[in-house]
């Protein structure tokens, strides 16, 4: 009887285990690249396809070791190109238009700092829908102290 006991709290804990680790590969929100932004230097566009015929997602998830981001960019007939993922150190969220961190998220503009392989982008967000711009303010890139792009 004391092993099937034993039997049962190691199925549940494992399933928690299990449960708790899934949660973390949920995503929290998702964000479309504006038709008007340029695209991030760090997703690759193949030969010969227009600007226009690119559309970027950003996939936010709220993780314990900090917020991750996938991007994943789109051609033609919604068919994948490309994908970049981004870890937690290399994202710093959020930041006002004078550079200081705003935790509060409720004014915008907004400003998330990502670092890919040596580049660093800054995504802006400029009002709560669910669309995004690649900054191209070099300004902001002094104030938030990341330089140029490289």
């Amino acid at each position: 009887m004391r092993s099937v006991s034993i039997l049962v709290r190691l199925a549940v804990s494992t399933v928690l285990v299990l449960v708790v680790t899934a949660c973390d590969s949920f995503p929290e929100s998702e964000f479309d690249l504006a038709p008007e932004s340029r695209l991030p230097t760090f997703i690759e566009r193949p030969h010969g396809l227009a600007r226009r015929n690119v559309s970027v997602r950003m996939t936010l998830y709220a993780r314990a070791s900090g917020p991750a981001v996938v991007f994943t960019a789109y051609g033609r007939f919604h068919w994948p190109i490309d994908k970049v993922s981004v870890d937690a150190s290399n994202v710093n969220c959020c930041f006002d238009t004078n550079g200081k961190p705003d935790s509060s998220l409720l004014r915008y503009p907004l400003y998330m700092v990502i670092r890919v392989d040596g580049t660093v982008e800054i995504i802006e967000f400029r009002s709560g829908e669910s669309s995004f711009h690649v900054s191209t303010d070099q300004a902001l890139r002094a104030r938030l102290g990341v330089g140029d792009r490289s």
